[in-house]
């Protein structure tokens, strides 16, 4: 296959086709991986938790918020 494309942080994920105007077809709807990084992921989690830890102590906190 002449025309080939690798997705570099997914060497797993190759495309490729003989055809030039079916390669470019290709590429136009293909959807490339998340590129978010994994340290935004946990800093997300991270707030995530946080807020639920807080909003949990405010539960707690109210008049009959023990179960």
């Amino acid at each position: 296959m002449p025309y080939r494309a690798r997705h570099r942080g997914q060497p797993d994920l190759v495309f490729a086709a003989t055809d030039r105007e079916l390669f470019e077809v290709m590429l136009s709807v293909a959807e490339p991986p998340s590129r978010v990084r994994r340290y935004v992921v946990e800093a997300e989690e991270r707030q995530r938790a946080e807020e639920l830890a807080a909003l949990n102590d405010l539960v707690f906190m109210a008049p009959g918020g023990a179960w």
